[in-house]
């Protein structure tokens, strides 16, 4: 009885809206519902404990001033979501995160770039920083919502904005997203969130959009009542913990515990910021006050009890509605509004506790469905009744999947199923084919049946031995696969083609590292007259000097590269160093005539002429004459009036053309006709091989013979011995290169080489 009547008390002071004292009564009333962090076991592998034991200090820095997601206290430490967070990690694992001083967040990025500092908590994955940091699996995801005064109805997502002036935090995520994704949405941007709410509470603008956690922050912390959130944004931020690349160990250290989380204590730390416990209030400070408070609360009891049995309901009100606020502000951050199925964020949840289950004998299945032909239904029919398909449709496939398995609403019209338990691949397929029917079965909208088909994409794990993550971007690829493949169709993520392509992706960013590094450089493989016996040349071929491989050869990397943007760059590059060579042997009064090899990408550019001038300008030492670009007869050459046009822009300059790699290409003749050159260089395959098979001799004969039926210049590559140089003399090619000749060779041999070659000699040398 005398906690009830002291807990009326406090209601009277509540209710006669005393704003600091009823922010001070809730803060030490919910002190109960604050996190725990119970014990649990993070069973780490020795190789673990011992990086920890090495690494006895790890800094991490945070981003600054994100109420309630990540801040500083009182005492300096990360506070918030974030802080929670982290406390929970220190404790499982049995380690501790230095908070590095606080910089702008520029200048975290910058620090973390450049290793002086080792984590970042709280951040999210982009493209950028994946080339500098690992990724931990999701902490957790932050929905992104509209806000709009009280009076205002229902928003179904941004689209429901365009033409209306929304406010934004300038700089954050949602200023970002709207500039990229929503041109048509005019922005009223203000320096932080507090004031861009208030922008709306003032009708100044129709809406706010931001993230769930910081909106709910700012209108309970500042009182804003006349705000509510009406609807939610297809943008979610998915926060995680970065890591420096070179600490991969520390990601799956972090990423078992994180595994730990639980839903619930989830949920916890949602109550516990966003929804009345985010006032950061001292509990001590709170029992103080309370104690007083009740003091005085005593006296004035004698002389108010009719009144206090009115500020009882009022406060009941208060609260039940401050409840059903918390309650929906959760449900909006776990649940789909519209289906009611899980969203994004629950099913991150699911799908880390069904992997920690998933075995070799209970496959799990993520399958990633994209709707076939949805925007025309939503065209014809209009949104609304869109969306009643949707209800509908979610209704009938929770028919047909299994107790335990999971289904959520991720986008517009995209699901995503969590099948477990399976004992094999074939066993997924057949649930998948039925769902796939289930929904070709038509739908009757506005007394018309439409007909709806799916595209999906399967991950298994653990065939697809990854996090959850990366689990989904492959169901996701595979999806995007079906979609190409023709639509109403499923395809299974195929492990061993991303393998290749991750490599593939590898290679492509050290290449391009490569380059920034200047780990490349040019050796030099001579041509000569064979009747004569004069130097008339030397090739200019490019090797990698790889910091842990070594030397690498061009057929190790550039076969890859040849399509992509990269290889104009090595082109550029490769012409210039070889210029510079040429001016460097010009100065020792030195005169070789230099080939360089030149991709049909660079030749398709229409500037290249330009930037061949340029370079020629900058080695004025050097005479155009006596360099020769080289075009691979073997690659596909698209526009051909393009590439013929580049090269007489080149020819202008004095440059000479040969075409490389003749009779191994999509078209000798036509290349042969049309392109603008004047020397063909007869591959080495069909040159080495021609002592041994009749078929290559007689190419060998047909390639010397259209070169002097278009008056052009022939040099024979793969010369490896005396009984090769013998055969192509006696055939009418004078010309050569090949390991009988000599081996590239850095540049500064070439002098010497020249001085002591004895033209009578093709055996092939030592390495």
């Amino acid at each position: 009885m005398r906690n009830l009547f002291m807990h009326r008390l406090v209601e009277q002071l509540i209710n006669r809206n005393l704003p600091i004292l009823r922010h001070l009564i809730a803060g030490g009333v919910l002190l109960c519902f604050s996190v725990s962090v119970y014990a649990v076991n993070v069973e780490l592998t020795d190789a673990e404990k011992q990086w920890l034991i090495d690494h006895p200090h790890i800094t991490m820095a945070m981003v600054p001033s994100w109420q309630p997601i990540s801040m500083r206290d009182a005492h300096g430490q990360l506070s918030g979501l974030a802080g929670d967070y982290k406390s929970i990690l220190e404790q499982r694992l049995g380690i501790r995160l230095e908070l590095a001083e606080e910089w702008p967040w520029k200048t975290v990025l910058e620090k973390a770039r450049n290793k002086e500092v080792d984590v970042l908590l709280p951040t999210a994955r982009t493209p950028d920083r994946e080339t500098y940091l690992n990724f931990t699996n999701a902490l957790f995801s932050l929905p992104y919502v509209i806000i709009t005064q009280a009076n205002h109805a229902v928003v179904d997502d941004e689209n429901d904005l365009v033409g209306k002036k929304t406010s934004v935090a300038r700089s954050f995520v949602s200023h970002e997203w709207l500039i990229k994704n929503h041109p048509d949405i005019p922005l009223v941007v203000k320096d932080d969130t507090l004031k861009a709410l208030e922008a709306v509470a003032s009708g100044e603008a129709e809406a706010y959009i931001g993230d769930i956690a910081s909106a709910s922050y700012f209108i309970q912390t500042y009182g804003i009542s006349s705000l509510k959130v009406a609807g939610r944004t297809s943008f979610t931020n998915t926060i995680r913990v970065g890591v420096r690349k070179d600490w991969p160990e520390l990601i799956g250290i972090l990423n078992k515990g994180i595994a730990t989380i639980d839903i619930q204590e989830n949920q916890a730390i949602w109550r516990k910021w966003v929804g009345l416990e985010s006032f950061g209030i001292d509990p001590r400070t709170v029992y103080f006050i309370v104690g007083v408070l009740v003091f005085a609360i005593v006296s004035l009891l004698l002389f108010a009890n009719r009144k206090l049995r009115g500020a009882n309901r009022a406060l009941t009100d208060l609260m039940a509605l401050r409840g059903q606020e918390l309650k929906k502000i959760e449900y909006m951050a776990y649940y789909d509004v519209l289906t009611d199925l899980p969203n994004r964020v629950l099913l991150s949840k699911r799908l880390e506790k069904e992997l920690q289950q998933a075995s070799e004998k209970q496959l799990l299945a993520v399958c990633y469905l994209d709707l076939d032909g949805f925007k025309p239904v939503n065209d014809l029919y209009g949104h609304d009744q869109g969306d009643l398909l949707l209800v509908e449709l979610s209704k009938r496939m929770r028919l047909l999947i299994q107790q335990d398995d999971c289904m959520a609403r991720i986008g517009g019209d995209e699901f995503v199923l969590l099948l477990a338990h399976n004992v094999s691949i074939d066993a997924v397929s057949t649930k998948v084919l039925q769902l796939m029917r289930a929904l070709e079965e038509p739908f009757l909208l506005q007394n018309n049946m439409v007909k709806l088909t799916a595209s999906v994409g399967i991950a298994i794990y653990p065939y697809d031995l990854v996090d959850a993550d990366t689990l989904l971007r492959h169901a996701d690829q595979a999806m995007y696969q079906a979609k190409k493949a023709g639509r109403n169709r499923y395809e299974i993520f195929d492990t061993a083609a991303d393998q290749r392509w991750q490599a593939q992706t590898k290679l492509l960013h050290d290449v391009q590292q490569a380059l920034r590094s200047d780990e490349f450089c040019l050796f030099y493989q001579p041509k000569v007259d064979m009747r004569t016996g004069s130097v008339v040349g030397v090739e200019a071929l490019i090797r990698w000097q790889h910091p842990q491989q070594g030397f690498l050869a061009p057929g190790q990397f550039l076969p890859i590269i040849e399509q992509t943007d990269i290889m104009p760059n090595i082109d550029l590059w490769v012409l210039n160093a070889a210029l510079k060579q040429a001016s460097i042997w010009a100065e020792k009064n030195l005169f070789i005539h230099v080939s360089v090899n030149i991709s049909a990408q660079s030749l398709s550019n229409v500037i290249f002429s330009q930037q061949l001038t340029a370079l020629l300008s900058r080695y004025a030492q050097v005479n155009p004459k006596t360099i020769s670009l080289e075009i691979l007869e073997s690659s596909a050459i698209a526009d051909m009036d393009t590439v013929n046009k580049t090269i007489k822009d080149c020819l202008m300059t004095g440059v000479s053309f040969a075409l490389d790699d003749f009779g191994t290409g999509y078209s000798s003749l036509t290349y042969l006709r049309r392109l603008s050159t004047d020397t063909i260089k007869i591959d080495q395959s069909f040159v080495r091989n021609m002592l041994d098979s009749s078929e290559d001799l007689a190419i060998v004969q047909g390639v010397i013979a259209l070169a002097k039926a278009f008056h052009l210049t022939v040099i024979a590559e793969g010369v490896e011995t005396e009984a090769h140089g013998k055969i192509l003399l006696k055939l009418g090619c004078d010309l050569a290169q090949g390991y009988g000749i000599a081996r590239p060779m850095p540049a500064s041999d070439i002098p010497e080489w020249i001085i002591a070659y004895q033209p009578s000699d093709y055996r092939v040398q030592d390495k």
